[in-house]
């Protein structure tokens, strides 16, 4: 194998256990917090020595910031259509369109339950919540560069929405039939109004 093929295998084997050491340290945050979670215990549950994980990430704090990113990186590819709209009336469409499948990320209990844990710990952790922060930040800006077009109060619409969309993930906790009582389309039309709106 050509020097280029193997130096691209090695970055593609290592992004996998990357995301496998991920996977494993979000479902051991699911269950027991991001402090009641050891490394120990993320290496069994990824099935990697400690040491091996230790040549992906420096500690623990490293792993917490990497999955803070991955949610920021779900919301971005979940609205990825929007960079391709000619206008912010196409932006808007695209945006309308991906609202049932961010209500099924939001509902799914197992996202929503370490979206509460990354919030919490944003409240105890500077550096957690400067990331979360920054994170938020970025997505807001890059929206708002596709309403360009829009009025001055594009800001607090997107924050309305945004607050709709990310309350599907509380209720979701606290209504175990939110699956079956939650009107999509009647949330999509409230998104439009919001955006519509005087």
């Amino acid at each position: 194998m050509a020097r280029g093929g193997a130096k691209a295998e090695e970055t593609a084997t290592a992004e996998r256990r990357k995301a496998q050491v991920l996977e494993a340290a979000a479902k051991c945050f699911r269950q027991k917090g991001f402090h009641g979670s050891s490394m120990a215990q993320i290496s069994e549950a990824a099935g990697m020595s400690s040491g091996h994980i230790y040549h992906y990430f420096k500690n623990k704090d490293e792993i917490i910031g990497a999955i803070v990113d991955r949610e920021k990186d779900e919301v971005e590819f979940l609205l990825d259509g929007m960079k391709n709209a000619a206008n912010p009336e196409d932006a808007m469409r695209v945006f309308i369109d991906t609202v049932e499948q961010g209500v099924a990320m939001h509902q799914d209990t197992t996202h929503a339950s370490l979206k509460m844990e990354i919030l919490a710990e944003a409240g105890r952790n500077p550096d957690i919540a400067s990331r979360v922060q920054r994170n938020n930040a970025e997505l807001k800006n890059s929206h708002l560069k596709l309403f360009s077009d829009s009025d001055a109060s594009t800001a607090s619409r997107l924050e309305l929405a945004a607050a709709l969309m990310e309350g599907v993930s509380i209720r979701t906790l606290r209504n175990p039939n939110l699956d079956k009582e939650l009107d999509v389309e009647r949330l999509k039309d409230i998104i439009r109004y919001i955006f519509s709106a005087p």
